[in-house]
Formats: C-alpha cells, sequence, structure tokens
C-alpha cells in the first residue's frame, strides 16, 4: 500500500513513477505481466495475485480502509494527519513481517514527520575516519562532499560509506 496525502501526487507518482517501472522493465514485463493484470491509476496487479493498492489520505484514511498490506510506504508524512497514521497501519495488522517506510520534507517542527521522528530511534548513518585518535565519526551532510567523493569533515581525506554504521541518537 502507497500513500500519498493528495489525490494528485498519487495519481502522479502512479502515472510518471511506477507505470513506466512496471511497463519498460523487460524482467516485469516477462515473468509478472498480463494481459489479465490491473493497470489502473489506483490498483496494480501482477501474475502471481500481488497488487500494488495507491491511495491518498489526506485529512481522512478512509480511501484505505479494508485493504490487507505486507508493506505500507507513506510519502510526504508531513502532509498526512497524525491520527490517520494508526488507521493506515492496520492494514499490516494480518502481515506476518510488515514492514512500513515513512518519507517527507518535515517543513515546520509542527508536523507528522516531527512527531515520528521524536518516537522514532533518529538513527544516522555515521562513516569513520581512521586518521584521527580517537576516531572520528562523519555525519554525512555537504561538509562531506568531495570533488573524489565522500570526505572526512574534520581532515578532508577519504573516507567509505561502507564502513558506516547506524547510530541511534534516541
Amino acid at each position: 500500500l502507497l500513500v500519498t496525502p493528495s489525490h494528485d501526487q498519487t495519481r502522479q507518482i502512479s502515472n510518471a513513477k511506477l507505470r513506466p517501472w512496471i511497463e519498460y522493465s523487460p524482467m516485469i514485463k516477462k515473468y509478472w505481466q498480463s494481459t489479465a493484470c490491473s493497470s489502473h491509476v489506483f490498483e496494480k496487479s501482477f501474475v502471481n495475485q500481488s497488487m500494488i493498492f495507491l491511495r491518498s489520505a489526506f485529512l481522512t484514511a478512509e480511501r484505505a480502509r479494508g485493504i490487507t498490506a505486507y508493506d505500507l510506504y507513506i510519502d510526504e508524512i508531513q502532509s498526512i494527519l497524525v491520527h490517520n497514521i494508526p488507521i493506515l497501519q492496520e492494514c499490516l495488522f494480518h502481515a506476518e513481517n510488515p514492514r512500513e517506510v515513512m518519507s517527507g520534507t518535515p517543513l515546520t517542527l509542527e508536523n507528522t514527520a516531527n512527531v515520528y521522528w521524536q518516537m522514532s530511534s533518529q538513527c544516522e548513518w555515521l562513516v569513520p575516519c581512521d586518521h584521527h585518535l580517537p576516531r572520528h565519526w562523519n555525519y554525512m551532510d555537504e561538509r562531506c562532499m568531495g570533488l573524489q567523493g565522500p570526505i572526512c569533515n574534520l581532515c578532508g581525506k577519504a573516507i567509505n560509506p561502507a564502513e558506516g554504521k547506524w547510530v541511534a541518537f534516541s
């Protein structure tokens, strides 16, 4: 289940992102699609009986009620009302290993993205630089952008993001 705040955003993701990915992927076209599959804006089906549902939930989560899902993707979460999120999460009730992905850009400190950020472990990807004692951990921001790739924000030497780790700040 993919949820955005508005009908227009949902349609845009469906038509501009999801449809080309399904139609132009040789692998999906060969193994997962047939003429019996649905390709509607708000529902995509595949030959293995799996489906992708796309819904909007700005003021109400009513459009998502009754959908059973294994994965829940909420885009532009900052624009969805906080009390709608638990209703959307109910779609995962029967899933053995449910997955939730929430994304967006918090425009203020008073929005749903910030509420969920405060409730989260607040993990950040930190990358070490071994040219310092003690070891320096780089928060990956614009200071780590070098001409040849990621650099240490203290000494400017190359660092390897693959050596990083998630660090919880809450």
